[in-house]
């Protein structure tokens, strides 16, 4: 199909992550059915990450205050010291999807799949469903679909999951795709049948208290992120993220940074950043350790990267250094602040 002025133009605003909602579907319909227009969204998408790698590298230009401001435009700017951000996107029906997803997931494994070792982890795709299975037990309790267990500090996480992990040793592969379905299906349904009030109560999650909104938030990527473990051990597609649910991660890992930067030993105590995450999902988010934040352009360090890449170094499907990102100003801070998302999926 060839490309008009429109579409065009369309594809650079996309580039910088500045169509509304249904603009944005619309042009996405296309870009699956048109591999010219895929191609040269590609290559705008690079060139918009290029672009504020130059904003970074020379702050006399409006650049960077153009980088920055679309990310603003597009997201609400991240509260880096509130791990309960509000909730603009609901997270009912993100973990709905995510669950969804997943459940589908597993019903396709081949009998071979499930003895398939994971990259980066100690397990096979049978123990990290088992994991996902101790995960739910917690979920449901957080969500006061259980009884809660209160006391579970972060560090304990895949020590109490380790009793249904072990499980799984003499189970049918077929069993333990029961077992997890039925665990998510029924924290799906119980967590739609949850009020706003319900929704926003204080509960406790990993020895801290959020509202259920948030770990309902915080159980999604974790889903997100094991599944996709198994997918590509088992060399599945990894699953494509919709916008809404790029941006529901993105503002709980950039949410918490200050806090997963002290959690791993990086504090950088009374220091600042604004991460510009750039693409479908992103936004910006400051990052400030200590209780004084500067005015945009007096960070210690500004960090341009993208919003998917971002996720997956969370998930601890990649490192550090297998993502592109720039920065201006305090390298350390920044890598050490991209770094400690990581705790997310333990």
């Amino acid at each position: 199909m060839a490309m008009n002025e429109e579409l065009e133009q369309k594809l650079a605003a996309l580039a910088l992550d500045a169509l509304d909602a249904e603009e944005r579907d619309d042009v996405e319909t296309r870009l699956g059915t048109d591999p010219a227009a895929a191609a040269e969204a590609a290559r705008l998408q690079e060139a918009a990450a290029w672009l504020g790698s130059l904003a970074a590298a020379t702050p006399a230009t409006d650049l960077r205050g153009r980088v920055v401001d679309a990310a603003q435009t597009r997201r609400p700017a991240g509260a880096g010291v509130d791990p309960d951000p509000a909730v603009h996107i609901n997270p009912v029906e993100i973990f709905r999807q995510g669950v969804t997803a997943s459940i589908a997931e597993i019903e396709r494994l081949a009998p071979a799949d499930w003895s398939a070792p994971l990259l980066k982890r100690e397990w096979n795709v049978q123990q990290m469903v088992g994991h996902l299975l101790g995960a739910a037990r917690y979920l449901d309790g957080a969500l006061g679909r259980d009884d809660a267990i209160s006391d579970l500090p972060l560090a304990g996480h895949v020590e109490f999951t380790q009793p249904w992990i072990d499980a799984q040793h003499d189970r049918r592969p077929a069993e333990t795709t029961l077992a997890f379905t039925e665990a998510f299906s029924g924290l799906a349904e119980h967590a739609a049948r949850l009020d706003p009030e319900a929704l926003t109560a204080p509960t406790q999650y990993y020895g801290f208290e959020v509202l259920r909104a948030t770990a309902l938030t915080a159980a999604s990527f974790e889903l997100w992120a094991h599944v996709d473990d198994i997918r590509r051990a088992v060399g599945h597609e990894p699953l494509v993220l919709s916008a809404d649910e790029l941006s529901v991660m993105c503002r709980l890992a950039g949410g918490i940074l200050p806090f997963t930067m002290g959690y791993v030993g990086t504090p950088h105590p009374d220091r600042t950043a604004r991460l510009v995450l750039t693409g479908p999902g992103g936004g910006t988010f400051v990052v400030a350790t200590g209780t004084d934040v500067p005015p945009p352009g007096e960070e210690d360090a500004l960090v341009v990267t993208d919003a998917l890449g971002f996720c997956r170094v969370a998930g601890r499907h990649l490192d550090v250094d297998e993502i592109d990102f720039e920065v201006e100003g305090d390298v350390v801070l920044a890598r050490d602040m991209l770094a400690s998302a990581r705790v997310l999926a333990a």
